[in-house]
C-alpha cells in the first residue's frame, strides 16, 4: 500500500476511535469500531506495521491439530463444500481454532505463494492481539458471523483483503443461523465444554 494510503487508513482509524467519525459514521459497523479500539488501546498494535502474518511451522502446527484430529477429519467435507461455493470467486477458505490458528485450508495451489504471502494458508495465525481487527480474530471475540472488508482491517497491510467468517460456538443449535448447510454437521463434534471455537472463513485479496 502506498505511504499516502497508509496515512489515510491510520487517520481514519484514529478519527473513529476518538469519536470523530464524520462521513464514516453510518458506514462502519459498531463491532469494527470496537475492535479498532481494542487493537489500538488494549493491544497497542501499530496499524502501519508491515510485519507479515505469523505462519507456524509444521511442528508448531501439530500441537494445535493433534488434540482435534477427530473433529478435523469429519469437518474436512464441510470445509471442502464451503470452498466449492466460493473458489470460482478467487477465495481461499480457512478453518481456524479458538486461537485463530488455521488448522485447515483450501485454495488454488497454483497461487500458493500468493496465499502464503497474504497469510492465507495452513498454520497462519489470525487473532486480534496480533493482527488487530480481522475476520477470524474479531469473529471469535464478538462471537457472531461478520465480514471485514478491505480498509476495515486494522493493519494497513491487510486492507486489500475481504474476509467473511462465522464462528462455531455451540454444540447444540436448533437451526443454522448462517443459512448454510456447511456448519451443522460440525456442531455435535464440539465437546459441551469446548476448548475450541472453530471459525470457517473465506478470504479474497482481490475484491
Amino acid at each position: 500500500m502506498p505511504e499516502q494510503e497508509v496515512s489515510r487508513h491510520i487517520q481514519r482509524i484514529f478519527s473513529c476511535v476518538s469519536g470523530n467519525r464524520g462521513k464514516d459514521k453510518q458506514q462502519i459497523e459498531a463491532p469494527i469500531v470496537t475492535s479498532w479500539e481494542r487493537s489500538l488501546q488494549h493491544y497497542g498494535i501499530d496499524p502501519s506495521e508491515p510485519n507479515p502474518v505469523q505462519v507456524l511451522t509444521a511442528n508448531e502446527l501439530r500441537d494445535y491439530t493433534q488434540p482435534i484430529e477427530r473433529f478435523l477429519r469429519i469437518a474436512k467435507a464441510g470445509v471442502q463444500h464451503l470452498h466449492r461455493q466460493v473458489s470460482d470467486l478467487g477465495y481461499s477458505t480457512l478453518l481456524c481454532d479458538a486461537n485463530g490458528v488455521t488448522v485447515d485450508w483450501r485454495g488454488d495451489e497454483r497461487f500458493s505463494r500468493h496465499w502464503k504471502d497474504a497469510g492465507l494458508y495452513l498454520g497462519a495465525v489470525w487473532n486480534e492481539h496480533q493482527e488487530g481487527t480481522c475476520g477470524v480474530g474479531t469473529a471469535l471475540i464478538e462471537q457472531v458471523p461478520l465480514t471485514v472488508h478491505k480498509g476495515e482491517h486494522f493493519r494497513a497491510k491487510n486492507s486489500n483483503l475481504t474476509c467473511s467468517c462465522a464462528p462455531i460456538i455451540s454444540p447444540v443449535l436448533p437451526a443454522n443461523p448462517w443459512g448454510s448447510s456447511t456448519f451443522p454437521p460440525f456442531i455435535p463434534l464440539i465437546p459441551k465444554k469446548a476448548s475450541i471455537s472453530p471459525c470457517s472463513w473465506s478470504c479474497n485479496p482481490h475484491i
